[in-house]
Parts: structure tokens; C-alpha cells; sequence
């Protein structure tokens, strides 16, 4: 009441008082005029019980009056200043719009700085804060470590353009083995990958794997290493001034994917994964073990892997269903394509799903027409594109 008081002037509030003695009674006429009206309430009781009960029955009129009386003012000071009496604008309601406003700083302390106050007494064991200990923890744990960070990968992306060959990279053909020569041949053109190398595999005879001391069982007993074996490849290239036989990869076929056999024709793309697959390996191994979630952040991963998105969305409850997938390469079909924009274009177009291809809906629990949408949520710095005839 009294900040409201403060902003009406020559308003006076009062409660109510019990209507014993002489009272008056002011309200508002339609036109704006003060209606008023006294009441003298007796001042004996010879008039018995009858008068005794109309007394009492005024009484409580009257209380009722009052109080009527009492939210009408409240009402009325609180209108708009710009309400017309009449049709006309009350002289007072002038001056007061034309009075200046002024402010003044309160001398009581700021009410953020008293609460900040009161919380840095509070006893530390109240306040949601990391201790010394469990920060030193968290900072060493292996869970909040990348094998390769986004620095060290920016780096191998800026100076792998200086890394390529400068001479045209030719292999010989051995004997059915132009689908691994043409593979071959696109990862030596990859810089980031020979970045890579050269910072940590230039050196074969100080790999852990060829010596046969690394954590996995199958890469000591094979020791058969693909990133040692591609620096290999390059020293060679840079030595000999004719063709390069890629002989350590041809006698290696079935290590690096068993299904292939050596000397036959397979398949490029088979090859390919299979390879980056080693690739992943022979970057871990000096890594030991470490959970799948830190595995997955290894220097070929954050090269070639990227995330597919898979969102579909039911037509009856529209729940969206989400699936990210981790993979090396896009497989899209050429058959309804003329460029690559257009294949990808086509890889990431909706897909209705209905009839014999409907959706069963996880909220639902039946089968429902559905939209799909495949998406690349992260794409990587070397994008693998399979093109299906």
C-alpha cells in the first residue's frame, strides 16, 4: 500500500471501521460528483429487541457500504491518468503528467553483493563445486583424452599439401593387382595421412609393431604394419627413377583383409576398407587399451570417419527416431545422377516409407508410414565417395 500511496498523491487508505458511531459515506456519482450521505446510530437501547435487530442489520449494511466504499477509491486512484471526465481531461491529471520524475540511489546495499555474501559463508560442502582432487582426476582421467585432438589434426591438414609427391606416382601391375595399385595410389595422395607418417611411422625399425611388441596378439604375430609399410612405399618411389612394385603390400593381401586372395582380381573397395581398418590399428598400438569411445578418436578415424545421421519421423505421433552411424565412406547410386552434387543431393533427400516399407513406429508399436532423412552430421577432411552402378 504504501509504494501505491506513494505514486497517488492525496490518497489516504484506511481500514475499516466497525460501524458503532457517527460515519459518512462518499462515493462517485456517474458524472464524476461526490455522493455523500451521514448515519447518527442511536444512542440508547429503548426500542427492544426489534430495534436491536435493526440495528445490528444496519450495522452490517453500513460495514458492507464501507467496504464497497473503500475498494471503489481504490479503484478509481488507480484508473489511468488519461481517463476523460466528461469528455475532458481533469486539469490535475495535467499537472501531474507534466511533473518531473526524479530518482535517487538507494543507500542500501546492492541485493546481488548480499546474496554473494551469504553463499561465500555457507560451509563449502553445501556449495555444487568440483574439489582440487576430483578436477586433478578429471583432467588425467583417460575418458577426457583424444587420441587426436582438433589441433593436431588442423595441423596435419595445413602441412599434408606439402607432404604429396611432386612426381607423377606410378605402381607396376604384378599380376591382377591393379584394383591395390589404384588404391594405393589415392591414399599416397592423401597429405594429412602422409603427415602423419612422417611424424610417426619415418622410421620402420623403431615401430612396435614389426618388433613385435605391441598390445595386440594378431598385429605381433603377423607384424605386418600399413603405415610403416606406406612410408615404405614412398622412400622407394623417391629412390628409383622407373616403376615401383608394391611388392610388401601384394604379399600381405591376406593381412590386410582375409577374404582377398593374392595374385587374383578383387575388388578396389574392399581392399580400401580393409586397409583403413590396419590403419586404425597400427595407430592404436602404442596407445595400449583404452575404451571404444577414446578408440574411435584415433588419427584415421578423424581423417576418414565421419557420422551418418539416420532421423525418421512417424506420420501418427510424429516421434522422431535418431541413429548416428560411424562409417569411412558414402555409398550412393549414379543410376538417377549426372554429377556428384546431384548424388549427394539424392543421398540426403527424404524418403517416404509406406506400405510394404512402413515404418514400426518404437512409440506406436505398429507399422506406420514414416519420413526418412539421411544426413552427414560430421563430415571428415578426406571424404570416400563409393559410386554403385
Amino acid at each position: 500500500m504504501s509504494s501505491t500511496a506513494s505514486v497517488v498523491p492525496n490518497v489516504s487508505y484506511h481500514l475499516p471501521k466497525p460501524v458503532t458511531q457517527n460515519f459518512q459515506h462518499f462515493d462517485c456519482g456517474s458524472d464524476g460528483s461526490v455522493l455523500g450521505f451521514s448515519h447518527q446510530s442511536p444512542q440508547n437501547n429503548d426500542y427492544g429487541p426489534t430495534t436491536n435487530f435493526m440495528k445490528s442489520e444496519s450495522s452490517i449494511s453500513a460495514s458492507k457500504l464501507v467496504s464497497y466504499n473503500l475498494d471503489n477509491a481504490l479503484r478509481l486512484s488507480l484508473k489511468s491518468s488519461t481517463v476523460p471526465l466528461n469528455g475532458h481531461i481533469s486539469n490535475y491529471t495535467e499537472k501531474l503528467s507534466q511533473r518531473p520524475l526524479s530518482f535517487h540511489e538507494s543507500s542500501a546495499p546492492p541485493l546481488d553483493s548480499i546474496i554473494k555474501q551469504k553463499i561465500q559463508s555457507l560451509p563449502r560442502s553445501l556449495i555444487l563445486e568440483d574439489s582440487e582432487e576430483c578436477k586433478s582426476v578429471k583432467k588425467s582421467s583417460p575418458e577426457n583424452k583424444l587420441l587426436c585432438s582438433d589441433d593436431e589434426l588442423d595441423h596435419l591438414c595445413q602441412t599434408g599439401a606439402h607432404c604429396i609427391p611432386k612426381r607423377a606416382l606410378g605402381f607396376g601391375n604384378s599380376g591382377n593387382t591393379c584394383y591395390l595399385n589404384s588404391v594405393l595410389q589415392c591414399i599416397l595422395a592423401t597429405g594429412p595421412l602422409l603427415a602423419y607418417i612422417n611424424h610417426k611411422h619415418s622410421n620402420p625399425s623403431s615401430c612396435i609393431i614389426t618388433n613385435g611388441r605391441s598390445s595386440l596378439p594378431s598385429l605381433n604375430k603377423s607384424r605386418f604394419c600399413v603405415l610403416c609399410g606406406l612410408s615404405r612405399l614412398i622412400n622407394e618411389h623417391h629412390s628409383q627413377n622407373g616403376r615401383t612394385i608394391p611388392s610388401y603390400f601384394v604379399t600381405n593381401v591376406r593381412a590386410i583383409c582375409p577374404s582377398l586372395r593374392p595374385y587374383q582380381q578383387e575388388d578396389a573397395h574392399e581392399f580400401l576398407l580393409g586397409l583403413l581398418s590396419r590403419m586404425e590399428d597400427s595407430s592404436l598400438a602404442s596407445f595400449g587399451k583404452v575404451s571404444r569411445k577414446i578408440s574411435e578418436t584415433n588419427v584415421i578415424r578423424r581423417i576418414f570417419g565421419g557420422i551418418i545421421r539416420s532421423e525418421v519421423t512417424c506420420h501418427s505421433c510424429l516421434k522422431v527416431s535418431a541413429r548416428d552411424e560411424q562409417c569411412f565412406n558414402l555409398s550412393m547410386d549414379i543410376t538417377c545422377a549426372r554429377s556428384l552434387q546431384q548424388c549427394l543431393c539424392n543421398y540426403i533427400r527424404s524418403e517416404e516409407l509406406s506400405g510394404q516399407n512402413a515404418y514400426k513406429c518404437e512409440n506406436c508399436h505398429q507399422l506406420r508410414p514414416a519420413m526418412r532423412k539421411c544426413t552427414i552430421y560430421r563430415a571428415p577432411p578426406i571424404l570416400i565417395i563409393q559410386l554403385n552402378r
